[in-house]
């Protein structure tokens, strides 16, 4: 069973943009070939048309809103529901891919504004939809597409994700063992900490302890702390995760090299 990654419609070609135009994504595309999508779009699932006018997130009185700033219409209440309906029906998911700079989707670089005609700009955050799905997911891999240009940033994100997928499909002990038995080294380059928590699940056996500590040790792993664990495992100084990926045998029956 493939990985199942939820991501935004405009990064898979469909035409639901604020401005009509579409994106070209050639990792997405990439992606498709190793994982199944369930798109999303937000604010068109919320009934804006296509093309509409720009919304922007506002920050006031202790509060995040999003408007359209041509009209003073508060879109907020319409996206958190949606956000709630759409993510509270999900099942089987192994992360997101989000659009940038979106005012519902982006992960960390959506302007923010004090204003609601959009002046005053405050700082880069994230949009309405992509904090309900951290809120909700928090410890499933969120990424948008600019992130991932960042070699590590996508390399920890296909990580998690395909790790994710392949623990999803365990439903034996005996599955699990197999499972811990054959990523426990990229695990323990991960956390050393956490590796030993997820063994003394496996020795009672509880699955689902099991997948809970997995997931705490995929939540924030460190390219600097992976990097200086591989060269000690494998006695040869890499300078790089990238040079690493490519020189060892470690991660290749995981992530498709394709993809990086």
């Amino acid at each position: 069973m493939k990985p199942k990654i939820v991501i935004s419609s405009c990064l898979t070609g469909e035409n639901v943009r604020y401005d009509g135009r579409p994106v070209n994504c050639p990792f997405v595309e990439n992606l498709s070939k190793y994982v199944d999508f369930v798109p999303v779009c937000p604010e068109v699932s919320i009934g804006l048309p296509v093309p509409r006018d720009p919304i922007i997130v506002v920050r006031g009185k202790g509060r995040i809103k999003v408007v359209n700033p041509k009209t003073g219409e508060d879109l907020t209440n319409r996206l958190l529901d949606f956000s709630k309906s759409f993510l509270s029906h999900l099942k089987g998911i192994d992360g997101f891919l989000l659009k940038s700079k979106s005012p519902s989707c982006g992960v960390s670089g959506t302007k923010t504004y004090r204003n609601e005609n959009g002046t005053g700009f405050l700082y880069r955050g994230r949009g309405l939809f992509a904090k309900a799905v951290i809120e909700t997911f928090p410890y499933l891999p969120v990424e948008d597409e600019l992130r991932l240009k960042n070699w590590d940033k996508k390399f920890f994100f296909l990580l998690r994700v395909f790790l994710s997928s392949h623990l999803k499909n365990v439903k034996t002990k005996e599955e699990l063992c197999i499972f811990h038995s054959r990523y426990s080294k990229i695990l323990g380059l991960i956390n050393t900490a956490g590796l030993r928590k997820l063994e003394i699940a496996l020795s009672t056996g509880e699955i689902e302890k099991y997948r809970e500590e997995f997931f705490k040790l995929l939540k924030r792993p460190s390219s600097k702390n992976v990097l200086k664990k591989l060269n000690r495992f494998e006695k040869r100084k890499y300078s790089s995760l990238k040079e690493a990926f490519f020189s060892t045998k470690v991660f290749e029956t995981l992530i498709p090299k394709e993809l990086l």
